[in-house]
């Protein structure tokens, strides 16, 4: 592939405001990751985005092994407090109340401030996410739908007809959850 630049496990950003220390835990937009070296505000640091590390983390916070875990951007730890921070990776190893710092697994992936958490539990096999004016609950897919595949099949001129979201970059989870039930009910159709 003529166009693969890097793995993307680590990647190269301008500083923040106030430069950042070799090991400290920075957010550049969605961006989250360790620096691996010292760097002034503006110059290039690369951010380790992906692994298992020793972060600090909220005073007085017990952690438990798979807790997710967010960056308080202002505090500059990690913490398992969703509010208005960023979801970062998972607990691997547990941390009492009393320790000073937590074992994180980064997740590499862009996450927006507390959505991850806004998503209701439960949701059996088969179930899918319903959005309805905002709000997200689980419902059956195919509750009526007796299994007939060809009877799924035939539906393909109904899901061709089908508009696609026209900006995937802007859509909301309304959005998708809307097109997905088109598709959905042109399937049990």
């Amino acid at each position: 592939m003529k166009n693969f630049r890097r793995s993307g496990n680590s990647n190269p950003v301008p500083a923040p405001a106030g430069g950042v220390l070799s090991g400290d835990g920075v957010l550049v937009g969605s961006l989250f990751g360790i620096a691996a070296a010292s760097a002034a505000e503006g110059e290039l640091v690369e951010l380790a985005c992906v692994g298992v590390f020793d972060l600090k983390k909220t005073a007085g916070q017990t952690w438990t092994v798979g807790a997710r875990i967010y960056w308080d951007a202002a505090a500059k730890v990690a913490t398992v407090t969703p509010a208005s921070n960023t979801v970062i990776g998972l607990a691997v190893a547990p941390a009492a109340s009393s320790s000073a710092t937590g074992l994180v697994r980064l997740n590499g992936v862009d996450a927006t401030p507390g959505t991850l958490d806004q998503l209701p539990g439960g949701g059996g096999e088969g179930d899918v996410l319903k959005i309805a004016s905002g709000v997200p609950t689980w419902a059956p897919a195919f509750d009526d739908f007796d299994g007939d595949v060809e009877a799924a099949v035939s539906a393909k001129t109904e899901i061709a007809a089908l508009v696609p979201i026209a900006d995937p970059s802007t859509a909301t989870a309304e959005d998708c959850a809307t097109t997905l039930n088109a598709i959905i009910a042109a399937l049990k159709a």
